[in-house]
């Protein structure tokens, strides 16, 4: 899921995507990107369950996806980085 909104309301923005996280009820299944366009600030929340045994590195996509078209405010660019970046089309090793 994603959230593009002004400002996360004085709050951090992993405290503010944490409260919307169980707000709406978020299982192990569900991410989030929070984009605040006033400050600019964001927020990648990807439980655990996601990436297990997946060659997924979320750090990598934050850093070198999802940041720099944030702080270049290409909010677009960052709201599709997310996806791009991850690759479920392979079934976990196992």
């Amino acid at each position: 899921m994603g959230a593009l909104r002004q400002t996360f309301g004085g709050l951090k923005p992993s405290v503010w995507a944490t409260d919307v996280m169980r707000a709406n009820s978020f299982t192990d299944s569900d991410a989030l990107l929070a984009i605040a366009t006033d400050e600019p600030a964001y927020s990648f929340r990807v439980p655990t369950a996601v990436t297990a045994g997946r060659p997924i590195d979320v750090e990598a996509i934050r850093r070198d996806r999802i940041q720099p078209a944030v702080f270049h405010q290409e909010w677009t660019r960052a709201a599709i980085a997310r996806p791009t970046g991850w690759t479920f089309d392979q079934p976990a090793p196992g």
